[in-house]
């Protein structure tokens, strides 16, 4: 099998608690075809010292004050290549073998333009501390009736064709603070059902301090916001009501 390049971006702002395990979860993959851009905010931690201890491993990175997360990730994202594309967070981290596992996945179903793995859940020193039992089921119809999260797509888990990122615009909404990726899966609904893997590949990281939970309430009033101009978006396209599409494909990698 000819593996795909996977392109993986991380933004980064004073997480030097976490940001070398989340580096060494994506160098420790030992994928033969992969690039790794880190976009550091201008941290004033230990968080620079730690990415240069790895640079000759990192296809790029930077140090300096930007426009947020998500202007961080979209320039991180102008600078990769890869047929396969996604994020991690510096605080969260990948399961081992992840990358293999969504190779597998897309070189198998051709049809499949994103998917999203089994979520879980790390503990602040890094343990796994929660796998979800019942595997989430996602479609359009249910993310624009605005249930989002239970579970939300975990976007630690979550890659996708660069085909799709450029259907869907190529950007992210760089003028959003919290719900950036709520936002982008409702682009990528438009164009292609979110399939769903019974494996385990991103966690995201509980520890208290992330500024999703620091400011659930704010990011949960933008996620609102944007799943109601989406659908009023699509209404006025001439489709009416929101299309269902097909349901959530299951597959399994080993």
């Amino acid at each position: 099998m000819v593996v795909p390049r996977i392109s993986v971006v991380t933004p980064s702002f004073n997480q030097g608690e976490f940001l070398e395990e989340c580096i060494d979860s994506v160098l420790s993959q030992n994928y033969p075809d992969f690039e790794y851009i880190v976009m550091d905010g201008g941290s004033t931690d230990r968080s620079v010292e730690i990415i240069k201890k790895y640079q000759k491993y990192i296809t790029y990175w930077q140090s300096k004050p930007d426009g947020g997360q998500y202007q961080a990730i979209q320039d991180g994202f102008r600078m990769t290549t890869g047929e396969i594309m996604t994020w991690l967070n510096s605080d969260d981290k990948y399961h081992s073998h992840a990358f293999y596992k969504v190779a597998y996945l897309f070189s198998t179903y051709r049809e499949m333009e994103w998917v999203t793995g089994r979520p879980t859940i790390w503990g602040r020193d890094g343990n796994l501390e929660n796998v979800v039992l019942v595997l989430p089921e996602f479609t359009q119809r249910k993310y624009l009736r605005r249930d989002y999260c239970h579970p939300c797509i975990q976007q630690e888990s979550t890659f996708w064709r660069r085909s799709l990122w450029e259907k869907a615009g190529k950007m992210m909404r760089t003028d959003l603070s919290f719900a950036g990726d709520v936002e982008l899966w409702a682009r990528y609904f438009r164009y292609a059902p979110l399939h769903t893997a019974d494996v385990l590949l991103g966690g995201y990281r509980r520890h208290g301090d992330q500024k999703a939970i620091v400011n659930m309430d704010r990011y949960h009033s933008e996620a609102q916001k944007v799943l109601k101009q989406e659908k009023i978006l699509l209404n006025s396209s001439g489709r009416g009501e929101m299309r269902p599409g097909p349901p959530p494909i299951s597959v399994s990698a080993t």
